[in-house]
């Protein structure tokens, strides 16, 4: 369902919607320079269903390695995962999660705010051998971001990234009238996008 925002946020030739909807093929990526200072997500997402298997949705990446993927494991549990360069190992911190509520997470200035509230200083993104110079949305982009369908539907509601604590890139969910596509819409750089993979968004 479509919706007019009574703020206007969005130019002629769009409608703002609720959300996007991905099980996981479904992507895009954000160029997004993780050093030095710009450092900082937030997402607001819901899910209602249990997952197959564990894999990320969304967060920063390059090559193949991901940095501060927000990702759910069978058990019902978001966690993030801190991925070094080069290496497979992994850290995270979870909290556990029921399907159909509406969360947002956020990693500001190296503090990582939880679902459950909790907050802890995490590995700043700068530290990385290598700049993470994506953001992918949707859990699949190429092997920016390398995880794929698993049995659920994600939905973003909103998704922020930060330099420093000011909003560079802010994304709301909407629809091109042009082509009916689905996707997110950045109202400060004024930019529009949709899936570059071979799977479309949806919407509620």
């Amino acid at each position: 369902m479509s919706r007019r925002s009574y703020l206007l946020r969005l130019p002629d030739g769009y409608d703002e919607l609720e959300c996007i909807n991905t099980t996981g093929t479904a992507a895009f990526a954000v160029a997004y320079d993780s050093t030095p200072n710009t450092r900082g997500f937030s997402v607001t997402f819901r899910k209602t269903e249990s997952p197959t298997s564990a894999g990320a949705f969304c967060g920063c990446a390059r090559s193949g390695y991901a940095a501060f993927a927000l990702r759910i494991a069978t058990n019902g549990v978001v966690s993030y995962m801190y991925i070094p360069q080069g290496s497979t190992s992994y850290a995270y911190k979870s909290t556990k999660y029921t399907n159909g509520n509406y969360l947002t997470t956020s990693y500001i200035n190296e503090t990582l705010t939880y679902c459950d509230g909790t907050t802890e200083t995490a590995p700043a993104m700068e530290t990385h051998a290598t700049t993470f110079s994506y953001f992918g949305i949707g859990g699949y982009y190429g092997t920016k971001l390398n995880a794929n369908n698993r049995g659920m539907t994600i939905s973003f509601h909103h998704v922020q990234l930060f330099n420093g604590t000011t909003a560079v890139i802010d994304l709301i969910p909407a629809r091109r009238r042009s082509d009916s596509k689905i996707g997110m819409y950045d109202i400060i750089n004024n930019v529009f996008y949709s899936s570059t993979t071979s799977t479309e968004f949806t919407t509620n």
